[in-house]
């Protein structure tokens, strides 16, 4: 409203209008003794001239101030149209593997359709479904046409239940919706209430002020009767020259009666074995494939269910489990020795690497005073067991070995050097040590011994070293180590009792290193006599190594990062690389370096071709990748309407400012939208400005010639008559 007070500035045409007066052109004569002279006659008041162009400038500043103003102009039926705003309607449709139960989704279906033909004029509703991510298909609006054709196009999918994220999305977007005065928020979900649906740390949160409203599907006594291939692992052993596998299936039967089923393993599309096997009510059983010959590649392979009741098994998404068979990878390590490989330093490494499977390690031993550049090539990872780490053209070696992405182990002992490889003395300064120039963690120290035995304790259990081996070694005994100080680069993984660092990493160039304070062996400890030794060494080599084995099967839902698949993956497709991948529905999604992830929506075989030129499935396949269902969603069990509810935690809606409530919000839009009109305010200034100029501009054009027109043809001079 203080626009207004620019009314005031209509007196500056107007003022305009009366000081400014047209001069019209002197004439010039040579002498004035011949003029009459004439009285000047003054005029006391002023007359306006070009009225109507006074009229239009004095209009096109009443507009200005106007539209700016933003004058609220209210209709009769307002009051009437807050009290039938209706509702905003948030249609959250179940479409996890459950709802393949029976007739769940012709059912959801129907559910969903009478709902949007129950919406009225004034609702607003959109469309969201769910399984283990929610997605939102349509947008608020009354437009019935464009939610059924949303649901037309839907089918379920193979991802587990999962409530939580689905009704924080839903509050979300309800949230994010504009809210008139009198409306109401709603959520109407349609679900088959699946009780796992809810598993999780946190229980959902809806605000006070949306209401949720339930549309159960299926029978009120629901039954549970399912049997489902519950997981898989695959085993490795070596028989002579050739690698044997096992396979492993788990089987688990939620119904309240025993049952029998048959379990056939089919491998590269040929069927290998059936077998019978008997389930107890409400428990597991384990079936064995023995005896399968290790494939030379990626070989996919199912465990599959047959000739089951429908009563006893109605879920049939969990009936079969695809897995891909690798073949045995083998690790390539170095092993550098001060003297012949039968040091007993290194019998406990030997024996350690000889048991270990899944990765095979190949051991290989080479004398410091022989080690070449060429022995590298090709190495996993390097350990230096109590031995002298190699100088000179060696060391360097090495450390170029590193930087390429290489992993050194160094146990340190007594053998070991006194200084460390490009180690930098710091004099003068406090706090850790710092030598940027060296290229092995921290700075080596003197033997240092205890009174009594000192304990091994992770500092960083979350590290891959210390996976599912972290508290294996906390039993071992520790009677000398060698002092070594960290660095600002170093991280410091493991330490003593005493507080000693004992297990340091640091990263150079692509590489890693790590340095353990005493030897691999029973001299200084008993770190190699314990159980969690061989799992430890195991990560260890594997975190050295880079290798990250490819599993025998991922869970729909997850996201695999294939950058990451496996060290043989790289020699396939070097970076950068680019491939192809075969949903099990056959489409093609194209991944890269830049973008590697893949999102698993189905179960079955992903297939990965290197070129995307061969369009079909035998062309070029490079990896299969099997996904299996979640474990999860084959448990039927269901909750009640008012169980699921009370599992909803509802908080008091809290505003993000004072008076920022979706009520006052919707004043605002509402007074936005009785406001709305001020655009055709300026649209009319505009025009009116647009005549004003062009009346002006002939106005002045016209009084040109005029004023070159308004000097006298004859002067009457005192006494003198023209001839």
């Amino acid at each position: 409203p203080w626009f207004l007070l620019a009314l005031g500035a209509l007196g500056v045409p107007l003022l305009i209008h009366l000081v400014r007066r047209i001069r019209r052109a002197p004439t010039r004569f040579p002498s004035l003794m011949f003029l009459r002279r004439f009285p000047q006659r003054e005029k006391q008041r002023l007359r306006l001239r070009d009225p109507w162009l006074l009229l239009l400038r004095c209009v096109a500043l009443v507009l200005l101030a106007l539209a700016f103003s933003r004058p609220y102009w209210a209709s009769n039926n307002s009051s009437a149209a807050t009290a039938t705003e209706g509702r905003i309607v948030l249609i959250a449709l179940d479409r996890s593997a459950s709802m393949q139960v029976a007739d769940y989704w012709q059912q959801a279906l129907a559910t969903t359709g009478a709902i949007i033909d129950g919406l009225q004029p004034a609702d607003r509703a959109a469309l969201l479904t769910f399984a283990d991510r929610p997605q939102l298909l349509t947008r608020f609006g009354a437009d019935r046409t464009a939610l059924k054709a949303a649901l037309a196009s839907l089918a379920p999918v193979d991802g587990a239940t999962a409530f939580g994220p689905a009704l924080a999305q839903a509050v979300r977007v309800l949230q994010a919706e504009p809210v008139l005065p009198g409306q109401t928020r709603q959520i109407v979900l349609i679900s088959d209430l699946q009780a796992t649906g809810l598993a999780g740390l946190s229980a959902p949160r809806v605000p006070a002020d949306i209401e949720v409203q339930l549309q159960p599907i299926g029978p009120t006594e629901a039954t549970k009767n399912n049997i489902a291939l519950a997981g898989a692992t695959v085993t490795a052993r070596q028989d002579g020259v050739q690698d044997i596998l096992t396979i492993s299936a788990q089987l688990y039967n939620y119904s309240p009666v025993a049952t029998s089923a048959r379990v056939a393993l089919s491998i590269a599309e040929k069927p290998r074995d059936v077998q019978l096997l008997n389930v107890p009510a409400e428990g597991r059983a384990s079936i064995t494939f023995s005896g399968i010959p290790a494939p030379a590649d990626f070989t996919p392979a199912v465990v599959a269910l047959q000739e089951l009741e429908p009563a006893q098994n109605m879920l049939s998404s969990d009936d079969q489990l695809n897995m891909t068979l690798a073949p045995p990878a083998r690790l390539k390590l170095l092993l550098l020795t001060s003297s012949d490989a039968q040091n007993p330093h290194n019998i406990y490494l030997q024996r350690a690497f000889a048991v270990l499977r899944q990765p095979y390690v190949e051991l290989l031993s080479q004398r410091l005073d022989q080690l070449e550049p060429a022995t590298l090539a090709g190495v996993d990872a390097v350990i230096i067991n109590d031995a002298p780490v190699p100088g000179g053209e060696a060391g360097q070696a090495l450390r170029r070995y590193l930087q390429a992405g290489g992993g050194l182990l160094v146990a340190v002992g007594s053998g070991s050097r006194g200084d460390w490889p490009g180690a930098v003395e710091t004099s003068g300064t406090s706090g850790p040590a710092t030598d940027d120039n060296a290229w092995l963690p921290g700075r080596l120290g003197p033997v240092a011994g205890s009174t009594g035995p000192l304990t091994l304790l992770a500092t960083a259990l979350t590290h891959p070293l210390f996976e599912q081996a972290g508290d294996a070694l906390s039993s071992a005994q520790i009677f000398s180590y060698r002092q070594v100080e960290p660095t600002r680069r170093d991280q410091v993984l493991a330490q003593l009792g005493n507080g000693a660092p004992v297990l340091l990493e640091r990263q150079v160039g692509e590489g890693r290193a790590l340095v353990l304070a005493l030897p691999l062996d029973n001299s200084w400890s008993d770190l190699p006599l314990q159980p969690g030794f061989v799992l430890w060494l195991k990560n260890a080599v594997n975190y050295l190594a880079d290798y990250q084995p490819l599993p025998a099967y991922y869970t729909v839902g997850d996201v695999i990062d294939l950058s990451t698949l496996s060290a043989s993956w790289q020699e396939v497709a070097p970076a950068p690389w680019s491939v192809t991948v075969r949903t099990p529905a056959g489409r093609a999604l194209r991944l890269s370096t830049e973008q590697p992830w893949l999102q698993t929506e189905q179960t079955g075989l992903y297939r990965i071709l290197l070129d995307e030129t061969n369009v079909a499935m035998a062309a070029s396949p490079t990896r299969p990748l099997a996904v299996a269902s979640a474990p999860a969603e084959s448990d039927l069990s269901r909750l009640p309407a008012d169980a699921f509810l009370a599992r909803i935690e509802r908080p008091a809606p809290v505003a993000t400012a004072a008076g920022n409530t979706p009520e006052n919000q919707a004043g605002l839009l509402r007074q936005e939208r009785e406001q709305s009109w001020w655009w055709y305010l300026l649209a009319a200034l505009l025009l009116l400005l647009l005549v004003e100029m062009f009346i002006s501009a002939r106005q002045v054009s016209s009084q040109a010639p005029s004023q070159a027109r308004s000097v006298p043809k004859r002067a009457t001079l005192s006494g003198v008559t023209p001839s």
